[in-house]
């Protein structure tokens, strides 16, 4: 994904076939079941915990990794300088908090705090608790206060920074989807939050841990989207002999 965004384009012409798809999504399988064979359930979450309980990979998030194939095949122009540099910045932000909330996930943060917007009554906890661990460097991932502090501070920050974005997008009147992309971007992060609270609020019942998990990845991908086509691209003409695949061929040529 990485270099997909980097590029924008791989080395072989920018069509996808059907079957070469259908190969990327048999590895996600693949790359599934063989987390499924290493991680041991979590009794309380049902959820699937691996590497000694400290990130934890949802089934979901396998499966639409493995699938993931979206190709640039029409030209368009780049997104002016700051709008561009905050689409590219978006997508690091969600990826880290999928981090932290693996974090989350692998301490059972969650269910320490079920209250928001405040954790206990104080909107950030005594400093004894949220460095009681020795050395204070693990607290960031061993101490479950602070590990749920930090999770929910990324939340306000990724959502604030989307929704920024989408305002100085549509204020600017950007043209080639990117107001539409970011105003896409900001809903996404804003619903994912609102999830998060639920899920939090609720103790992290299986369906709500699961649904967080999927649209985490929903705003990844998303975000991501966003951002390589906000570097702009150059048309290019469809391989022979293949049949072009894209989520912007089935969308009628744009995003």
């Amino acid at each position: 994904m990485a270099r997909f965004t980097a590029r924008g384009r791989s080395s072989q012409p920018e069509t996808v076939s059907v079957p070469r798809v259908r190969r990327v999504g048999r590895l996600g399988e693949l790359g599934l079941q063989a987390g499924e064979e290493a991680a041991e359930p979590e009794p309380r979450l049902g959820l699937r915990r691996a590497g000694g309980g400290r990130i934890l990979i949802g089934p979901a998030s396998a499966r639409l990794g493995g699938a993931l194939a979206i190709v640039t095949r029409d030209a368009r122009p780049a997104a002016p300088g700051r709008l561009r540099a905050a689409a590219l910045a978006l997508p690091a932000l969600v990826l880290a908090q999928i981090f932290l909330g693996g974090l989350v996930a692998g301490s059972h943060a969650g269910l320490l705090y079920n209250t928001w917007p405040t954790m206990d009554g104080a909107l950030v906890p005594p400093h004894a608790e949220l460095f009681a661990v020795t050395p204070w460097i693990e607290n960031f991932v061993d101490n479950a206060t602070l590990v749920q502090l930090n999770h929910r501070l990324v939340a306000y920050l990724i959502v604030l920074a989307a929704l920024a974005h989408a305002v100085d997008a549509w204020l600017s009147r950007a043209a080639g989807g990117v107001r539409e992309r970011a105003a896409g971007v900001a809903a996404l992060a804003v619903a994912q939050m609102g999830l998060g609270i639920v899920t939090l609020l609720l103790a992290v019942p299986l369906w709500a841990g699961l649904a967080h998990q999927v649209l985490a990845m929903g705003v990844l991908v998303m975000a991501t989207v966003h951002a390589r086509l906000s570097l702009g691209s150059e048309a290019a003409a469809p391989a022979r002999g293949e049949t072009a695949f894209g989520f912007e061929g089935l969308a009628g040529g744009g995003i």
